[in-house]
Formats: structure tokens, C-alpha cells, sequence
């Protein structure tokens, strides 16, 4: 619905049994494609604990085993002024995550190799 934001919350959880750094791409769409959708469609990204970096999202600390990043979407705006060519559209927020071992991997997750 336009003028309406909804909460979605993003999340990583590190399932393994070493601390990894991580790092998360985000790949909006719109089906039916409509034109300029980008601008009146506002994902609210956590840029505290996470930094935008080519088109990634890392995470700003070292992540332990069987712990949970925080949050770095919490949630999806519609402008109030879309209209009816975005009737029966479906938006989506496509996530891919990744992980590399932090443990002499760089100080941080902008430095670690093997992304």
C-alpha cells in the first residue's frame, strides 16, 4: 500500500563452529518492472553496524560462532505517491550472504581476503 512501511528484519546467523566476518548483498525488485520504482521504494539499512562498501554490506565486527548479526534491513517504505501502475506489484529484496573466516584474515571485513 503506498504511504505504508512495513517492518523486515534481515538478519545473518553464523551456523558454524569458527568466528567468520560476513558481509550481505541486497538486490531489490519490482514484478512488473515500472519505471523510476527505485526511487519511491526505501529499504532502511543499519549503517551503525554495517558498511556500505561496492555494492556489499559488512558487518563491522567479527561474528562468533552460533551468535546473529544485528539487523542490517529493518525495513521496506512505499511513498505515498505511487499510483495505480504499481497496482498487483510485487516488490522483493533479494539477500545473499556470505561469510570468510575471520581468524588471521584481516582486521576487519572490508580487509579479509577470499570474498
Amino acid at each position: 500500500m503506498p504511504g505504508t512501511t512495513v517492518a523486515k528484519v534481515v538478519t545473518v546467523e553464523n551456523t558454524g563452529n569458527n568466528p567468520v566476518w560476513v558481509r550481505v548483498k541486497l538486490t531489490p525488485a519490482l514484478a512488473p518492472d515500472v519505471a523510476d520504482w527505485d526511487s519511491l521504494i526505501t529499504v532502511t539499512t543499519n549503517s551503525t553496524d554495517w558498511i556500505l562498501d561496492g555494492g556489499y554490506y559488512y558487518y563491522n565486527t567479527q561474528l562468533a560462532a552460533g551468535a546473529t548479526t544485528t539487523a542490517v534491513v529493518s525495513a521496506v517504505a512505499f511513498d505515498q505517491t505511487m499510483g495505480n501502475a504499481y497496482q498487483n506489484a510485487q516488490f522483493s529484496l533479494n539477500v545473499t550472504a556470505q561469510a570468510v573466516q575471520s581468524e588471521n584474515n584481516g582486521a576487519s571485513a572490508l580487509a579479509a581476503a577470499g570474498w
